[in-house]
């Protein structure tokens, strides 16, 4: 089994720059598979595309494993990180560059969170469509909070009698932050906490 999650982790970091690799290619040049099935480029971005699934479907699975896996979360996101904490100085180090970290993604969060909830507008209209008593230029701000998308899942398409289009998590951009700052706030305050009972604990 370890072999095996050796192999999905390999396979999850070494394959990430061919991923990259398609996402730059797609941006410079889309590939007509219909119209040249044959042609070289089309039959490399095919291949890409085809690595590109089994490596979303291998981080998936690899994600949700580290949920119910400490050992294997700790694996993974310490060699996503680099961490290493092979003496009580590097122990040290990380300790002092997790909180330098942690307060600077806060920061980030809570700036995003506050820019969520602002909607600004501003609009301009032509005279032959100007009503009376309408203004041509407008400014306005506005306050405004929405916890989900309703883009983000389609069931209903004109014209098909069965459509479910999945875009995203059906969560908005305000809900998404709100639930990572209280994520981050309740995890550390918990390892904190716990952290600081172990001493008395084996005192007792």
């Amino acid at each position: 089994m370890k072999i095996f999650q050796k192999i999905i982790i390999g396979f999850v970091f070494y394959v990430f720059p061919l991923i990259f690799l398609l996402f730059i290619c797609a941006i410079i040049k889309e590939p007509d598979l219909e119209s040249t099935p044959f042609d070289n480029y089309s039959i490399f971005m095919l291949v890409l595309i085809i690595v590109c699934l089994f490596w979303t479907l291998a981080t998936l699975g690899l994600t949700i494993s580290m949920f119910f896996s400490k050992a294997l979360r700790n694996s993974v996101l310490a060699r996503l990180s680099g961490m290493k904490e092979r003496d009580e100085r590097e122990v040290q180090i990380a300790g002092r560059a997790l909180k330098s970290t942690y307060l600077g993604s806060m920061t980030i969060l809570l700036c995003l969170l506050s820019i969520s909830f602002i909607q600004i507008t501003f609009s301009k209209i032509s005279a032959d469509h100007l009503k009376p008593g309408e203004l041509p230029r407008s400014i306005s701000l506005g306050y405004a909070a929405k916890l989900s998308d309703h883009e983000a899942i389609v069931i209903k398409k004109e014209g098909y009698d069965i459509y479910i289009q999945y875009n995203g998590v059906p969560l908005s951009t305000t809900a998404l932050i709100m639930i990572l700052l209280i994520w981050q706030i309740v995890s550390y305050r918990y390892v904190s906490q716990k952290a600081l009972r172990l001493p008395d604990n084996s005192a007792s």
